[in-house]
């Protein structure tokens, strides 16, 4: 199986529209089984005809021809969100504990 994973990355590789490419196998229970996930280049660092289906496409029949296990491609978005939130509490004796919610980067909070 590692050398199925090894050629089928090198295919996806060879893509001009693919930035990086990661693989594993096992998972799931069952050593015949992997994993591989592509990270694309920017839309406006890609060749033409770049969306995640042209490149599907064009995987798909250089795949085809290695004799080695079957890949199955699928494109998903990949979102990512994140909130970096500060907080910071004071106490004093004679009153209860005061916290405020401040935003990353900003010296008075």
């Amino acid at each position: 199986m590692d050398d199925s994973i090894k050629q089928l990355v090198g295919v996806i590789k060879s893509d001009p529209a693919v930035a990086n490419v990661i693989a594993f196998t096992g998972g799931g229970g069952t050593i015949n089984s992997g994993f591989i996930y592509i990270a694309l280049k920017p839309l406006a660092q890609r060749p033409p005809k770049s969306g995640a289906a042209d490149i599907i496409n064009r995987l798909r029949p250089k795949m085809n021809k290695l004799p080695v296990a079957s890949a199955f491609l699928q494109a998903a978005q990949d979102l990512r969100i994140g909130v970096e939130v500060a907080m910071r509490c004071t106490s004093t004796p004679s009153s209860a504990t005061t916290c405020r919610i401040c935003r990353s980067g900003v010296p008075s909070c």
